[in-house]
């Protein structure tokens, strides 16, 4: 497997990422320090490199920490509001990661800095999700115009997520009624997302997936994205870390779906870059994927080191990535029609 070359500044993040803190900045741009960072949305790791730093850089990275805990904090208070919002009229909501997984997997909701809420939701509250949402002050991202009924059928046919935005407080939002593309998952998500316990979040409890189902969910989103941010690929590696979790349980839902290799390249990738200690369980499946697990981790390398991996002239990469998660060529046949399909939408449904 060819692994790109790193930078100083990359070095240095990876080893912080060991538990290995560095004890100088010599050689090291600060400036595309923190651009890497901010990239892989790491700033609670941050602290450990403050003493390092000039008082005017320093109180740069200081405040990039406090910004993202005031804004995890403005994420519970929407997420608390919308969902008294929605439990009367009898939509139940499911946040996927956001402050659910900063509370069950670190115990201190300042330890994951977030970009938006996801929320997972039936098919069928949609759209009256979407009018309460409205009410709230939330406008839509996208698709960026308001659809007829036979457009919306459409769209949620084919496309699993809506977009909007706070139109006073800015917070971004995304309503999910699936927790990844249909044709990955073979139609048997439901494995995932049905067996859910209760978190406590600033003393209002709120639903999410068990542990083992936040673990897959998990290696699903982060490899279908190529964990071009680290911080997915960070409690990837946290929840084998601080989790017990059920493993047996897990592989049995990873062969019944199909889901081998989205599930050995995130725990390949928590090992290279978090030195986690790979549960035994999991050999056998490393083992007899280990050609194909390496193809695809090389590709997540290529997009954690270069940003610009994921740009529109590296779609085809993309393309290719996906194609190769399921073995057979039923998969790639529903993954062009997926990749069909969103297009369509884009060009004449979303704008």
């Amino acid at each position: 497997m060819h692994t790109p070359k790193p930078s100083n500044e990359q070095q240095l993040l990876f080893k912080l990422l060991k538990g290995d803190p560095p004890t100088s900045l010599e050689g090291v741009d600060t400036g595309i320090l923190f651009d890497l960072f901010r990239r892989h949305r790491l700033f609670p790791l941050a602290p450990e490199l403050l003493p390092l730093l000039g008082e005017e850089e320093r109180e740069r990275w200081k405040m990039s920490i406090r910004l993202g805990s005031v804004k995890t904090l403005r994420f519970i208070s929407q997420l608390h509001e919308i969902i008294a919002t929605l439990k009367p009229e009898g939509i139940e909501v499911m946040p996927l990661k956001g402050p659910v997984l900063a509370q069950a997997l670190y115990g201190d909701l300042s330890q994951r800095h977030m970009r938006d809420l996801d929320l997972l939701v039936s098919p069928g509250d949609m759209l009256k999700a979407l009018e309460l949402l409205q009410k709230l002050g939330y406008v839509l991202k996208f698709p960026e115009k308001e659809l007829t009924a036979r457009q919306w059928r459409i769209y949620l046919r084919h496309q699993y997520d809506v977009g909007l935005v706070h139109r006073e407080q800015g917070i971004m939002l995304e309503l999910h009624t699936r927790i990844v593309y249909p044709g990955l998952l073979g139609g048997l998500e439901n494995l995932i997302t049905d067996k859910q316990e209760t978190i406590e979040i600033v003393g209002r409890p709120v639903r999410s997936m068990s542990k083992e189902g936040t673990f897959l969910y998990l290696a699903i989103h982060g490899t279908h994205h190529l964990f071009f941010r680290l911080f997915w690929l960070l409690d990837l590696a946290e929840a084998l870390n601080r989790w017990e979790l059920d493993h047996a349980s897990i592989l049995g839902t990873v062969r019944q779906m199909g889901i081998e290799r989205m599930v050995g390249v995130g725990i390949k990738l928590a090992g290279y870059y978090f030195d986690v200690n790979i549960p035994a369980e999991y050999q056998p499946l490393l083992e007899d994927n280990a050609t194909i697990l390496d193809r695809l981790e090389a590709r997540c390398h290529r997009a954690i080191f270069d940003p610009q991996f994921l740009t529109r002239n590296n779609r085809l990469n993309v393309l290719l990535f996906s194609m190769a998660l399921k073995p057979g060529w039923s998969h790639k046949w529903k993954t062009l029609l997926s990749v069909y399909h969103r297009w369509f939408i884009r060009k004449f449904l979303a704008r």
